[in-house]
């Protein structure tokens, strides 16, 4: 086999690959899954930190984290509303199953489901604070995701989202951009309240219109 062929087959399955480690990280499954979801989780958990220092004072009593891996920003969630019920979604049933073996160190209300975003089985006006960490420009079907967000927000609540920038101006061109993402969100009925960066991350702080 000569260079070029070897070449050639090389790119082939580099991109395969590829292709595979981003399905993995919209829905991880397997061993793969489950390395991708414990080394995003470490890697992200700073972002999710700095994050939520940056909510106004205010204690939710309902959270819902969307988009969770493993658990580890749930449960952080959690750990930080010690008097608030945390949910956690995930498309992915290998995700809610490494979640599940978290909550067991939590003497309050923490729980987790299979579910996407754009339908869910919650109340209207169900939460008080509603995260997204490093998962929003994986979302299919991105306007009905925020609109059930919209629906599912408590009129006084919060959405949080925050992810890499690389990642949403790779994914989700369009999204980077300020104005455009301002004029997205108020055609659902949210207001853009802050927007912080900091070691290439991006956050959005969200109202509901009034």
């Amino acid at each position: 086999m000569n260079f070029f062929l070897l070449l050639i087959l090389f790119l082939l399955v580099s991109i395969l690959l590829f292709f595979h480690l981003i399905q993995q990280s919209k829905q991880p499954k397997g061993f793969i899954g489950k390395w991708m979801m414990t080394l995003w989780n470490q890697s992200y958990l700073p972002m999710v930190r700095w994050s939520i220092s940056l909510l106004p004072q205010q204690k939710p009593k309902n959270i819902l984290d969307i988009g969770i891996g493993n658990g580890l920003s749930t449960t952080f969630l959690a750990d930080t509303f010690r008097n608030a019920k945390v949910h956690g979604i995930d498309l992915s049933a290998e995700a809610i199953k490494a979640s599940q073996n978290r909550k067991n160190s939590f003497d309050h209300s923490i729980s987790f489901s299979q579910q996407s975003i754009n339908q869910t089985t919650f109340s209207t006006r169900e939460f008080h604070l509603i995260t997204a960490f490093q998962t929003h420009f994986h979302w299919e079907n991105i306007g009905e995701c925020f609109e059930e967000i919209h629906r599912i927000l408590d009129d006084n609540g919060t959405l949080l989202i925050s992810c890499e920038f690389a990642k949403l101006a790779y994914f989700l061109k369009q999204f980077s951009n300020k104005n455009y993402f301002e004029a997205f969100l108020e055609e659902r009925g949210f207001l853009l309240h802050s927007v912080e960066k900091k070691n290439g991350w991006i956050s959005y702080t969200i109202y509901k219109k009034t």
